[in-house]
């Protein structure tokens, strides 16, 4: 029974991704030059599921930067160290309708009521971790470890690209700390969440990722309970109303479920307690989503009758 539905989930995979591989659409981040430089026609998926097995087809073992999928695993490990209301009354929690790494939300709110996981809000959510720098690096890159399975290595040829090129997330943070936002050093702050971006993943790492969320805080590879589920709750919250910025409302509309993009071309999407679902694929649309990283979950989602409004 196991080989046959093994086959069929990579049969529905290879299906979605075959669909989609002509799909020209979008281009790399350019305003990163490493990121720029990457394969546009590179292609992946997987699907994580309960047994702790990864299924995955195309480009699958490809290393890519893990960028602000990140921010999912950060807010669950702040949430893990700093309780719900921390973030909720520091960070909040709620939609920006604005652009990931929008300037205007900041001072229209005066640094609070945006959400985890909006430059901004990621940024702050690391100014609050506890400890010296380098405590809070162990901390963060721990978290990583824990969902994905294994360490992660940073690539520091992005992290030198990002950080030559941040000026825009080096404004963000100055002005959220000048507003109480947090405490540590804005630059400090904006080191460190250029460094969890910069992190090296597959898909099959991103699946997992996927699928210790999906499987309430256990990671099914390793038997791991990483996050508890009361705070696995408020992470999917959040991807549902924000993982995909100012096209999360039409995201959710069409496959119902919680996703999170990022600008190095992964997606992650959850189907509590049955899936972990990811693709990679760098061409992005105009919100730093992979267009046919979208395209493709949304088809397998549908095909396996994940949408949790059904």
């Amino acid at each position: 029974m196991g080989n046959i539905r093994s086959r069929g989930l990579e049969a529905l995979l290879t299906a979605a991704l075959e669909e989609h591989r002509g799909c020209a659409e979008g281009q790399p981040a350019d305003y990163v030059p490493a990121l720029a430089e990457v394969d546009p026609e590179l292609f992946a998926l997987a699907i994580a599921t309960p047994d702790g097995l990864v299924h995955a087809v195309g480009d699958a073992g490809h290393p890519f930067s893990i960028q602000s999928i990140s921010k999912v695993v950060t807010l669950a490990a702040a949430l893990s160290g700093l309780g719900r209301d921390c973030i909720i009354e520091r960070v909040g929690v709620n939609p920006t309708g604005r652009r990931f790494n929008a300037i205007e939300a900041v001072e229209e709110n005066r640094g609070r009521d945006l959400n985890p996981l909006v430059n901004a809000g990621a940024i702050a959510t690391v100014g609050l971790l506890q400890g010296t720098a380098g405590q809070v690096w162990d901390t963060i890159a721990a978290a990583h470890a824990a969902f994905a399975g294994r360490p992660l290595e940073v690539s520091e040829r992005i992290f030198a690209s990002e950080m030559e090129t941040n000026g825009r997330n080096r404004a963000v943070a100055h002005l959220m700390r000048s507003y109480g936002a947090f405490d540590r050093d804005a630059e400090e702050a904006v080191a460190i969440y250029t460094r969890q971006c910069a992190q090296l993943v597959t898909v099959e790492d991103l699946a997992r990722i996927a699928g210790t969320l999906a499987m309430r805080g256990r990671n099914p590879a390793t038997g791991a309970q990483v996050l508890a589920p009361a705070h696995v709750t408020g992470v999917l919250a959040v991807m549902a109303v924000s993982g995909l910025y100012e096209d999360s409302g039409e995201w959710l509309f069409r496959m119902g479920l919680p996703a999170k993009s990022g600008v190095g071309g992964g997606i992650i999407a959850v189907v509590p307690g049955r899936l972990g679902l990811a693709a990679f694929s760098p061409r992005l649309d105009s919100a730093g989503a992979s267009v046919r990283g979208m395209r493709a979950l949304t088809d397998v989602a549908q095909a396996l009758g994940a949408n949790l409004f059904l």
